[in-house]
């Protein structure tokens, strides 16, 4: 989770780069749009009492596929991060419902979609990443598109954490 987070908001870093957007915004989004989902699971944690019992996966996930959203969202209410880091954490998975900051959304999407494939959690291969329909969304040329997929240094670091 921590190194998809990682890796995904430095693959939004250069997605904002490469629209010359505020890339240190967009980084936090990246970074910090699933915070929830560490969160909910301390919760189930602190929910069992002194003596936890380990839940199976099948258990714990859909909890955490249920509850993150809300949980990022109220964490970065109480933290007072932007409010496009706000409207991100909320809208993530949905970016054409999202009020405002809808390309920011977006880019977050596809980041997290890089990310996974970078980190082997997709099945995406190089060819998929480069047809995926966000780019066109987000009005990303081929020279752009290629850009961000050879950041090597954003793939290095995604094959260090999986070391």
């Amino acid at each position: 989770m921590l190194v998809h987070a990682f890796v995904k908001g430095g693959f939004a870093k250069e997605l904002a780069r490469q629209k010359r957007r505020n890339v240190e915004t967009m980084f936090l989004c990246g970074l910090l749009h699933s915070i929830g989902r560490p969160l909910v699971l301390r919760l189930i944690g602190e929910v069992q009492g002194p003596r936890p019992v380990v839940l199976p996966e099948r258990m714990v996930i859909p909890l955490v596929d249920a509850y993150h959203r809300e949980a990022s969202s109220s964490v970065k209410e109480l933290w007072k991060l932007p409010q496009q880091v706000q409207v991100v954490a909320a809208f993530h998975g949905d970016p054409d419902s999202a009020p405002s900051f809808v390309e920011e959304t977006r880019q977050v999407t596809l980041a997290s979609r890089i990310a996974a494939a970078v980190l082997g959690q997709s099945g995406l291969g190089e060819q998929q990443m480069r047809d995926l329909k966000e780019w066109e969304l987000l009005n990303f040329y081929p020279d752009e598109v290629e850009a961000v997929l050879e950041r090597q240094e954003l793939k290095a670091s995604a094959s260090v954490f999986m070391a």
